[in-house]
């Protein structure tokens, strides 16, 4: 069955040496999608350059891209490797003008930098990789980024950063709040109990029996683990930790927990969540 949903579109910004790296940031979007948008009515739609625009004369092929498609993206993800890119003309890549005009617009972006080894020949002497980090120490005085060491490393990393982003960012809550909440996209209440995962389940039930109700995030990147009472939920692997975070997004997502902490590390049960419970027993 259909349901109204507030459509993010999410750029996909990336030199031509990330391939299989972009296809993990892909995967990892429509994971989030298959688990979370039904219940949270946000459908996030990856887009990149080449994939939204085709052949117009008039302006700098990059103006065209970003005129036509990073103007209509909320959420910006970058993805570098070895290189930095092509120049643009205005800047050193048109990664990078994607990254800073998104940037200047006030909207949410997303920058990761590999950290594998990078063989000699690709270092000394390559304009190439010496562009590269020098845009690295410009984007770390700008915020904060991430770094992987493997496709592996970027899939958990990637996968516990976006829920983080769709629960914490105020910019994208507002592009949600402001589409959700119009009238002529007024959602009409309905149960959601049928739709809950056995792990926001499990969460959820721990929650109910724990001091206070709540539970804590403790850690960073893919090694994020949930405190609930005396059980601990995600510390074995970050597949693990991916796994119970997605649980923690759809029972924020539902209204069964509500995120406080400065941080947005605590968890606390709310009313909705506990007539979930009744409902259940």
């Amino acid at each position: 069955m259909g349901y109204p949903a507030c459509v993010i579109p999410v750029m996909i910004a990336s030199p031509s040496d990330v391939k299989e790296e972009v296809s993990i940031i892909k995967g990892g979007i429509w994971d989030w999608n298959a688990i979370n948008s039904s219940a949270r009515k946000v459908v996030l739609v990856p887009v990149t350059g080449s994939s939204c625009t085709s052949p117009e004369m008039g302006n700098r092929p990059q103006e065209l891209i970003n005129r036509r498609v990073l103007k209509e993206c909320d959420l910006l993800i970058a993805i570098f490797g070895t290189r930095c890119g092509s120049p643009t003309g205005r800047f050193d890549s048109g990664t990078v003008e994607e990254i800073l005009e998104h940037h200047k617009s006030n909207k949410h972006t997303m920058v990761y930098f590999s950290s594998a080894p990078v063989p000699p020949d690709l270092i000394y002497g390559n304009r190439q990789y010496g562009l590269l980090l020098e845009f690295k120490e410009k984007c770390k005085n700008m915020g904060i980024i991430r770094e992987f060491s493997s496709m592996e490393e970027l899939r958990a990393i990637f996968t516990n950063d976006l829920a983080i982003t769709l629960i914490n960012s105020p910019y994208i809550q507002s592009v949600i709040d402001q589409t959700l909440l119009a009238p002529a996209h007024a959602i009409p209440s309905q149960p959601r109990a049928s739709i809950i995962s056995d792990e926001a389940l499990t969460l959820l039930k721990e929650a109910s029996k724990a001091r206070q109700n709540l539970i804590l995030a403790t850690g960073a990147l893919s090694d994020v683990t949930y405190n609930v009472g005396e059980r601990t939920f995600g510390n074995d692997s970050p597949r693990e930790s991916a796994r119970w975070t997605q649980a923690i997004e759809e029972l924020v997502g539902s209204g069964m927990l509500k995120v406080k902490g400065r941080n947005g590390d605590i968890f606390f049960m709310t009313d909705k969540g506990w007539k979930y419970l009744e409902e259940k027993s």
